[in-house]
């Protein structure tokens, strides 16, 4: 039992000690919802699109025509966006 209790303590301390970020239900709503993860991150960050535009490199449009679904981005530029919005690139593709 005392083992089992330090094994616990453990792990809970390394789970609250993690680097990752945690992400706040509102925002798994949203995604889960399916709102474009573009979208949902960039307004969690702060920013506006046309800010994620200039800090990713590309175009306004082309980042609004992103999270409206009217575009596929191309690996490069998703890439692009998760280094601006600070995030995984797993976090921008969603099926």
């Amino acid at each position: 039992m005392a083992t089992e209790m330090l094994r616990d303590v453990r792990e809970f301390n390394l789970a609250i000690n993690d680097e990752d970020e945690t992400i706040p239900g509102d925002i798994v709503d949203r995604l889960m919802h399916g709102e474009s993860p573009v979208a949902v991150w960039r307004s969690h960050r702060g920013l506006k699109s046309s800010e994620l535009a200039a800090k990713s490199n590309l175009t306004s449009s082309y980042v609004s025509m992103i999270e409206a679904g009217k575009r596929e981005p191309s690996v490069k530029s998703l890439k692009a966006i998760a280094s601006a919005l600070d995030v995984d690139l797993d976090d921008l593709v969603w099926d």
